[in-house]
């Protein structure tokens, strides 16, 4: 049996094809971008339908950058989570082997007291201070939650600076 094959055919000429069609894009082409924006829209619309949720955590904020310096020429930076102390910064330092550091724990209101940083220890007459944004701090390391921007120095100072 022979295949049988088929043709179109079409009333106009290619040229009268053409014709029509140009006179229909301009009588249409209003409409014809209303279509292409609603698909646009369409799918865009569907992206964000079906893409994964970013999670929301309730009570948490963006992460803050801060800077922590020492009295050696030396400046460390980080990203923290809102909220944090200073002694989250010094344990995320030390955590990324920026530094060392160790500290003793007195609870409550003490909180906790930096007694060596890098090796150097505090002695009878010398002691790691630290200062908010040039400003000898007034709590604990463990107390204070940083702002965004924040500056933190150390200082290893005599018994009589302090």
């Amino acid at each position: 049996m022979k295949a049988k094959s088929f043709h179109s055919v079409s009333l106009f000429s290619a040229g009268e094809e053409c014709f029509f069609m140009k006179i229909f894009f301009q009588k249409h082409k209003y409409h014809l971008i209303i279509l292409a924006e609603l698909l646009i829209l369409a799918g865009v619309s569907a992206y964000y339908a079906y893409r994964e949720p970013t999670p929301i955590v309730i009570g948490q904020s963006a992460p803050i950058a801060v800077t922590m310096r020492l009295e050696q020429p030396r400046e460390e930076r980080a990203e923290l989570p809102s909220g944090s102390t200073v002694f989250t910064l010094m344990e995320t330092l030390q955590k990324n082997g920026q530094l060392s550091f160790r500290a003793k724990n007195f609870g409550g209101a003490l909180g906790k007291f930096i007694d060596a940083i890098n090796e150097v220890k505090n002695d009878s007459d010398h002691f790691w201070i630290y200062y908010i944004n040039d400003e000898k701090a007034r709590v604990g390391v463990s107390n204070y939650t940083l702002q965004a921007g924040d500056i933190i120095t150390w200082k290893y100072e005599t018994e009589k600076d302090i």
